[in-house]
């Protein structure tokens, strides 16, 4: 997994890595509004590709309007190809039956694609609202696939379940195969995450501790070898010193006659 930072836009979700694959419980447009419109926001500051999939009830042209409130230059993000708002039947459902193969190599060929333009990477959303009863377990083994193959991708990617749709079973199955679950509990957005995620942050809390008193350790050993430098220069040069005094005396005395014989020999020619 990529460890690079990216903003989500979302205060309850913070900085998350490339290859994130996490979800959101919603009840409402106005919660989908609430997250979505920040995290693609954030996204598209932050020179990424991204892609909607929306939802029936918050359809494409609703979905760009809001979204152009706190974008005003989305026409052009849009025309540039930054972003792109796709109805939720043009993507997931194009025949009769849902090709998952089909849609993970979607994602990853439109990674690929973003990489190639100058772009960050992708950053997407796509709602589940159009899951039947009947093809649930498929959905969740798609699920399972796209959680393993976005680890090693340059995106993030915010899947939506509509709470009123989706069982206690089904929550636990949608919380288990992605890193962290988004849900409103008491007004206000809170994080439920997995037991591998909260172990992972632990192992990066863990590491990062190692890698600052290494790098202490380090710094201690480099400044102890400068002084131990400076002090052998500085003693090298004391000990050049003293045997090169009487030298250069006698490297003069014995200069001084040289200069009076040739003297003396040349006041005798006249």
């Amino acid at each position: 997994m990529h460890t690079a930072q990216r903003d989500s836009g979302i205060p309850a979700v913070g900085a998350i890595p490339w290859g994130a694959h996490f979800c959101q419980f919603y009840r409402d447009e106005a919660d989908l509004a609430e997250t979505l419109i920040p995290y693609f926001k954030t996204g598209l500051e932050s020179n990424e590709a991204c892609l909607w999939i929306t939802s029936a009830s918050f359809d494409a042209r609703r979905a760009a309007d809001l979204l152009r409130e706190a974008v005003p230059d989305l026409d052009a993000r849009i025309e540039a190809g930054q972003m792109e708002i796709v109805p939720i039947d043009s993507w997931y459902v194009p025949g009769d039956a849902f090709d998952s193969d089909a849609v993970l190599a979607g994602w990853i060929d439109r990674e690929r694609l973003a990489r190639e333009r100058g772009f960050e990477g992708l950053r997407l959303s796509g709602d589940t609202i159009w899951v039947q009863r009947s093809g649930w377990n498929d959905f969740m083994d798609y699920e399972r696939k796209v959680n393993g193959a976005f680890r090693s991708l340059r995106l993030v990617a915010l899947c939506t379940y509509c709470s009123e749709t989706c069982t206690a079973s089904d929550v636990i199955d949608v919380c288990s195969h992605h890193e962290f679950a988004l849900a409103r509990r008491q007004g206000a957005w809170q994080l439920l995450e997995s037991s591998s995620l909260k172990t992972a942050k632990e192992e990066l809390v863990r590491l990062n501790a190692e890698l600052e008193q290494r790098v202490s350790e380090r710094t201690a050993d480099l400044n102890a070898a400068l002084r131990a430098r400076d002090e052998f220069l500085a003693m090298l040069g004391h000990e050049l010193r003293n045997p090169l005094a009487p030298i250069r005396t006698a490297s003069d005395t014995f200069k001084k006659p040289c200069r009076n014989r040739r003297r003396s020999r040349g006041a005798r020619r006249f």
